[in-house]
Order: structure tokens, then sequence, then C-alpha cells
């Protein structure tokens, strides 16, 4: 596969991707916050906390172990066997995980989630759970056999049934909370039922693969580290939130947090088409198809982050109820925390291409490790800004690490870079909360908005890239020409 057919790959896992998360994340957050009272919001934040870390204890890292040793079973022409070894594996799991919920579930939720109560959510946190790893192993299958329309079609229908799904549950049943979690295991089936027709009858228990299991739990279990220090770096302002604002306070923040993710998906969708490139370079080429492609990623995220920055005020009027936009403030804050984070996938990609994953595992732990000592010193006295404060910290410190770690390797450093991007976005969150905005009629505030977006990206681009500002310049004037 040539580099251009890995982008075009990339480019359409990255659409499908991001369908899946722009619908459950972002295109239902009307929804949620509409249909759920501001109290129930709050909850679903704190539960859709206790899920993750949930499924990171169920999973044992099997997800990735797949990623890296399918191919050896592929070759050796049993793949069915071998996730039929996974799927058993994952089974016996599950149900040692049911049996000690059930004798020790409700103190450990109360640890957790004090403000949430634990019946009957920590049931509903398990069972979403479960199928998100199944139809993550039904998707992972798809993609690593390069099963690009079925991949697609899969996640255009588990898009549709968690729509639909959603919003039966809460506009028509009125079931809350509740209703929103069932649609959840709803949106996870489709992809599920793909794992389970692929295995198809080589689906038996009995005969499991002890070797294989063994295999991929050794292979696995190292990154739950990883995934552990991510969720103390992303969701340990939200736990300890909970002892000092009260839950509707709580709903407010974790809105925040979802909207910042509106970065977060936006690298990721470039990273798709980045590290490809990179990866498949050769030895020779691969130092400067790492330099240039970082330069434009960054150049990039940063045009996507000033367009989310400008437009806050807007997206949280769409979003959500008007009481949520008192958290305007908080939403800025992590927005920049959410820019200073995306600019990670440059040095990941770095450290990847060099084979050091243990070094990003520990640059994990190291923003998991400030992100509770921020929490733990600034929540307390300034609640939700200083959850928000504490994230920005705890990914400013995991960023700077990232990047000197792979600066060690390839000697190239993007920090000028960053740091005129950081400055610019910094200036643009000013600009956004000017109470001039609030004046204009809507379609006025627009244009002027992209015109300032427009001008600081063209500025910031001609301090960068000065040379190749002239070749475009040149090219726009030989087509007008003609």
């Amino acid at each position: 596969m040539n580099i251009r057919q890995l982008l075009t790959a990339s480019a359409i896992y990255g659409v499908a991707d991001m369908l899946v998360l722009g619908v459950g994340g972002f295109l239902l957050l009307p929804l949620y916050t509409r249909a759920l009272p501001q109290a129930e919001f709050g909850a679903y934040v704190i539960v859709r906390a206790n899920i993750e870390i949930l499924g990171y204890v169920l999973t044992l890292g099997l997800l990735s172990a797949v990623s890296r040793l399918y191919f050896d079973h592929k070759k050796s022409g049993r793949p069915r066997e071998y996730f039929n070894s996974i799927l058993t594996a994952f089974f016996v799991i599950l149900l040692v995980a049911a049996g000690l919920i059930a004798l020790w579930g409700d103190p450990v939720w109360r640890l957790l989630a004090p403000s949430t109560p634990s019946q009957p959510y920590i049931w509903y946190s398990l069972a979403v759970a479960a199928v998100s790893f199944t139809a993550g192993l039904g998707s992972v299958w798809l993609r690593l056999d390069s099963r690009v329309n079925t991949f697609v079609t899969v996640q255009i229908v588990a898009a549709a049934a968690l729509a639909t799904a959603a919003w039966f549950n809460l506009i028509v049943l009125k079931l809350e909370l509740s209703g929103l979690l069932i649609a959840f295991v709803i949106g996870y089936l489709p992809a599920t039922a793909v794992l389970l027709f692929r295995i198809g009858t080589k689906l038996r228990p009995a005969s499991a693969d002890a070797s294989d299991i063994r295999t991929s739990l050794v292979y696995g279990l190292p990154f739950v580290v990883s995934y552990v220090a991510f969720f103390l770096l992303n969701r340990f302002s939200v736990m300890t939130l909970q002892h000092h604002v009260p839950i509707d306070q709580i709903a407010i923040f974790g809105l925040a947090q979802q909207l910042a993710l509106l970065i977060t998906v936006v690298s990721q969708s470039f990273g798709k088409a980045m590290q490809p490139a990179v990866f498949g370079a050769d030895a020779e080429h691969a130092p400067e198809v790492l330099r240039r492609s970082s330069r434009l990623f960054i150049l990039l995220i940063f045009g996507a982050a000033g367009c989310v920055v400008m437009f806050s005020r807007e997206i949280v009027q769409i979003t959500a109820p008007a009481a949520y936009l008192s958290g305007l403030n908080i939403l800025l804050v992590l927005l920049i925390a959410g820019f200073i984070y995306s600019l990670n996938l440059v040095s990941n990609t770095a450290l990847e291409y060099h084979r050091r994953p243990k070094t990003a595992a520990a640059v994990s732990v190291v923003g998991a490790v400030m992100s509770v000592i921020l929490g733990l010193a600034l929540i307390p006295r300034y609640q939700l800004m200083g959850g928000a404060i504490a994230t920005l910290g705890a990914y400013f410190a995991t960023s700077l690490a990232s990047h000197m770690m792979a600066y060690r390797l390839t000697r190239q450093s993007h920090f000028g870079q960053m740091g005129m991007t950081l400055a610019a976005l910094c200036g643009l969150a000013l600009l956004a909360l000017w109470p001039g905005w609030q004046g204009m009629a809507l379609p006025v505030a627009v244009v002027a908005k992209l015109a300032v977006v427009g001008t600081v990206f063209f500025a910031v681009f001609a301090l960068y890239a000065p040379q190749r500002l002239a070749q475009i310049i040149l090219m726009l004037r030989r087509l007008y020409a003609r």
C-alpha cells in the first residue's frame, strides 16, 4: 500500500470514527441537555466517568493486544480461533467482575461517585462497558482486515441506532438517565453483531486457547497503566468536584469538557492522515516527513481550535439551555487545554516511530500525577475554575514532557511554533469574551468573528512559513491571470 492509499484509508476511517463520536458526543448534546434536568445531566457526567474506568479494568488492555498480535494468527490461518479465545477470556473477566460488583460494588461506587446513587446505574455501567468492548473488538477486526466499506457501514448504523434509541427513550418514554444508558447499549450492538457473525461457528468457549489468552494479557496489561493514567488526567477533576460543588454545577463542567473534545476529535482525524505518512516513510526520508507534517498539523489544529474558541458562546447556546452559559469561561480554559494536549500527537508520532511506547506511557503517568496534585490543590478553593485550571496545568506538563522526550530522539523542535499558536489562541479566547459581540446581529457577528480568525490564522501562517505563503499567493495570481 502506497502513501496515497494509506492517507485515503486513514481519512475514511477518520470520518467514520468522527461520525460515531460526533453523534454520541456532540450532535446529541442538545437532546441530552434539554431532555435531562440539569442535575440529571450532572449525574450522567459522573456515570460516564465510572463507565470509562470500569471499561479500562474489564478489558485489561486486550484491545491493544489484539491490534498487535492479530496478524501473527492471521498468518497461521486461525484468526477466528484467536478472537474466540479473546472473547472467552473477556466473558470470564465479565463474570468475575459481576460477582465482585454484587458483593462490594456499592461501597466502591460511593467512593467514586458520592453524589450519585449506585442503583441501578452500577449495572447499567457494567452493561455499557461490556458491549463497548465487544463492539470495539468487532470494529478492530474490520479495520485490521481492511474491510473499509463494511467498517463505515457499521459505524453509520451504530450512529443511527444510538440517535434513534436516545430520542425514543428520552422524548417518548421519558426514561431520563436510565433511557440514555440503554441507548448507549443499543448503539454498541451493530458492531457486536458483526463480531459474533464473523466468528460464527468458531465461537466455542470450551475450545479457547489458554496460550493465546496468556500472551494477549501479558502484552495488554502494561497498556492498562496508560489507560488509568489517561483517566486520571481527564476525569480526576470530575471525581473531586463531587465533594465541593452541587451536582447541577458538575453538569456545567461536564458539558464544557464534552465540547472541548471537539479539538481532540479534529486532531485525531488529522493524525490518522499524518501518522501513516510518517510510519510508511523509509528511514532516510522519515525525519523530513515528520518535520513537515508536524508543522502543517500544528497550523491546522490551530485553525480549527481558533474557530471553536471564537464561536464558543454560540456553540453553548445551540447545545444547551441558557443556564449552561455561565460555564463559558470554563469552556475557554478547557479548549486551550485541549489544544495543548492535541499537540502531543506530534511527539507521540515521533515516539511511536522510534518504538518507544514505554516512554509515552511514562509521560501519561506524569500528566496523571500532575492532574491529581493540581486538582487537590485548586478545586477546594476555586471549584469549577479550579478543575479547569488543573486540567490545563496537567495537559501542559504532559505536552512539555512528551515533546522533550521526542526532541531527545529526533532533535526536531517545534516549541517556537507551538508557543506562537498558543499565544494567538489565548488572544482569540479573550476576544471571544469581548462584550461588543453581544450587541451585533447574528449574521454580522458571524462574519466579524470569521474575519478575526482568518486574519489571525493568516498572520501566524505568514510568520511561520513566509516562503510557502509567497508560493501560494503567486499560484493564486497565476490562476487569476488565466
